[in-house]
């Protein structure tokens, strides 16, 4: 085995000398076997530096940090990647198991399911330190993670909804105005046919503005369980004729695909057609490979899915290279990098929930370039969690490509 070559596998030791015959059992242990090894060798001495994954899942408790002592050169990269062959998995997600509804925990939640709908939901207890909290945001707010997610399957779960189909409420009573950086008065919306809500915890409305399609998650301010009406506060740019529809209550979970977060709780149905057992819950809230203030990486071959913030985040990194992987299930960025000289290429990214791929390369005021390359890369399905002003791919700076 070449002395640059250190092996990473799920049911290695991380005792282990790292070769392929008795491979680690940590990526990060790993990194730190080969910043301490490369340490001692001349810096100019040509050839990559390669950590190979085995086949299986790669379970991270925290972010995989590639710091400066895993630098490499221009001829001695820092490489981390599947073994030829070899699927190869790193994901924050987590396997888990749903019960059928119980009279006595669940009452309240049955009370306000649609008629029929009750047994067709599961449930899966959520871990009593999560933030089930579902964030309000757009309209300039700062972005914030989405909640914890739920995969059936491989299916993203989607949140209930009114109206199901179609467009949006017409807000007719907003006012006629926009009130700027201002924030409007409340103001009531009856929900035309929608189902009466019993409660207005963790429930949101979705709101477009429709003279900017600014876009937005308000809490409501409160709900008249007799009349169905529906005051709405604290709305900024917010005018008449916008639309509106509401998100996460149990008077929508009705259909094959829904869910909701309520009480600390995921309730769903599952999708038709699949194994409702194959169930992952994502509440992971760190990049799942953080790059820190190092450069002439490569990340290759290799799957990545399985948290709320970003899959890929480089902070004063240069020449990465992200090559072939396949990204998904990520609550926000699949890739966020700043520096200069960055190839991303070949990859899937799908299910992403802001942009796929967003860059800082190369400074706009002194027009140094950024000589960063966005190529052969296939993208879908973005934009779950921020739905508007979310582009693909959003590349800043100077002399880059796509």
């Amino acid at each position: 085995m070449s002395v640059r070559e250190f092996f990473v596998a799920p049911g290695g030791n991380d005792a282990a000398p790292g070769t392929k015959e008795a491979p680690k059992r940590s990526i990060g242990n790993a990194l730190q076997l080969l910043a301490s090894s490369r340490s001692s060798c001349p810096q100019d001495e040509a050839g990559d530096w390669t950590v190979w994954l085995n086949r299986g899942t790669y379970v991270g408790r925290e972010a995989l940090v590639v710091g400066p002592s895993c630098a490499g050169g221009v001829n001695a990269r820092t490489v981390i990647s599947a073994i030829p062959g070899h699927a190869v998995r790193i994901t924050g997600a987590q396997t888990t198991q749903a019960r059928s509804l119980s009279w006595t925990r669940d009452r309240e939640l049955r009370r306000r399911l649609p008629a029929g709908a009750a047994g067709k939901v599961q449930c899966i207890e959520l871990p009593r330190d999560c933030d089930c909290e579902i964030a309000e945001i757009g309209f300039a707010r700062a972005m914030s993670l989405p909640p914890p997610l739920l995969h059936v399957a491989g299916r993203r779960m989607t949140p209930a909804r009114w109206p199901k189909v179609g467009d949006f409420e017409i807000l007719a009573s907003a006012p006629e105005e926009p009130a700027g950086d201002r924030r409007a008065g409340a103001f009531r919306i009856t929900p035309g046919n929608a189902p009466k809500l019993r409660s207005r915890d963790n429930v949101r409305a979705e709101i477009v503005a429709n003279h900017d399609w600014e876009w937005s998650l308000e809490r409501l301010e409160s709900i008249d369980t007799e009349t169905g009406d529906i005051a709405l506060g604290n709305v900024s740019r917010v005018i008449r004729n916008g639309r509106v529809r509401l998100v996460n209550a149990p008077e929508f979970l009705s259909s094959p695909g829904e869910c909701v977060l309520q009480n600390g709780c995921f309730y769903f149905i599952a999708p038709d057609g699949v194994d409702d057992r194959l169930l992952e819950l994502t509440i992971a809230s760190y990049p799942l490979i953080f790059l820190h203030e190092t450069s002439h990486i490569v990340l290759r071959d290799i799957e990545l899915s399985g948290t709320r913030s970003s899959a890929i985040e480089g902070s004063r990194a240069n020449s990465v290279v992200i090559e072939r992987c396949n990204i998904h299930g990520i609550g926000r960025c699949a890739i966020l990098l700043d520096g200069t000289n960055h190839s991303v290429k070949q990859c899937e990214i799908t299910d992403i929930g802001t942009v796929a791929v967003r860059m800082w390369s190369g400074d706009s005021s002194s027009l140094a370039s950024g000589h960063s390359v966005i190529s052969d890369c296939r993208i879908r399905d973005w934009g779950f969690w921020k739905k508007v002003y979310e582009p693909a791919v959003s590349l800043n700076g100077v002399s880059n490509v796509v």
